[in-house]
C-alpha cells in the first residue's frame, strides 16, 4: 500500500511539473520580449527627442540652447553623432545588437554617456552645428 501512495503521488507531481515547466517557459519567453520592445521604444523616443531639440536651436541660431531630461536606456553600446545623424548602438536580448537613428536638419557633434538613467542634456546652437552634451 504504500508503494501505491508514492507512485501515485509521483505521477501527480510529474502531471504537474509537465503542465508548469512549458507555460513557465511561454511566460518567461513573453516577459523578455516585452523588456526589449521596451527597451527599443525608450532607445527611439530618446533620439527623436534630441533630434527635434537640435533641429530647434538650429534653427533659431547661436546662441540658442535647450535642456532637457532624456533617459538611456540599458545596455547602450555608444551613442554617436556622425554629421546629421544620431545613432544609439545597444544589446537587445533575442535579437542582439540593434541601431536606433535619427537625422536631424543640423550638423550635430557631441558626446553623452551610455549607463542606464534619466540625464539632463543641453542642445546648444553653434556658428555652423549643434553641440549635444550632458548639462
Amino acid at each position: 500500500m504504500k508503494a501505491q501512495g508514492a507512485f501515485e503521488y509521483m505521477l501527480i507531481v510529474t502531471a504537474l511539473l509537465a503542465i508548469m515547466i512549458p507555460v513557465w517557459v511561454y511566460v518567461t519567453n513573453v516577459q523578455y520580449q516585452t523588456n526589449s520592445q521596451l527597451t527599443l521604444s525608450y532607445a527611439r523616443n530618446t533620439v527623436e527627442k534630441l533630434v527635434a531639440a537640435a533641429d530647434l536651436v538650429y534653427s533659431q541660431g547661436p546662441p540658442a540652447k535647450v535642456n532637457m531630461q532624456v533617459y538611456i536606456p540599458p545596455d547602450v553600446k555608444n551613442i554617436t553623432f556622425i554629421n546629421t545623424t544620431v545613432i544609439m548602438r545597444m544589446n537587445v536580448f533575442g535579437t542582439g545588437e540593434s541601431e536606433i537613428w535619427a537625422i536631424s536638419q543640423a550638423p550635430l557633434k557631441g558626446n553623452l554617456p551610455t549607463g542606464e538613467g534619466a540625464y539632463i542634456v543641453s542642445v546648444k546652437a553653434e556658428s555652423d552645428y549643434v553641440n549635444i552634451t550632458l548639462a
